[in-house]
């Protein structure tokens, strides 16, 4: 994990987890955590993705990110920094005595409340 996170590396396999609500991709894909001890290991970035990155963040609505998310998705395509092997496409269903926690980016699965 040390040469990881160093950068110490030519080709590394390694898990990955993702939670089914909109990601922010800036502690993994942008260039300031691309420095050893950072969190983007594959070292990848450049002023077009950082500038992605910051827009979806900063993304006034849906439709909006969702654009930008498929445009820096094309980016990570085309340079291909890792390999994907897969992502599931299962939907989340969402009981109706739940009461979802939406956050900037969407609604969190991590932080739901029991309805009263």
């Amino acid at each position: 994990m040390k040469k990881l996170k160093n950068g110490e590396f030519e080709l590394a396999a390694r898990g990955a987890n993702a939670q089914p609500v909109a990601d922010d991709p800036k502690q993994l894909w942008h260039t300031d955590s691309a420095v050893p001890g950072g969190t983007n290991y594959p070292r990848f970035g450049n002023a077009a993705s950082d500038a992605l990155i910051d827009a979806i963040q900063n993304a006034p609505d849906e439709a909006t990110r969702t654009k930008l998310y498929k445009d820096f998705q094309q980016l990570i395509y085309n340079e291909q920094p890792v390999i994907f092997l897969f992502s599931p496409q299962e939907r989340i269903v969402l009981h109706q005595s739940f009461e979802p926690v939406v956050n900037r980016l969407g609604i969190s699965l991590q932080h739901l409340k029991l309805k009263k």
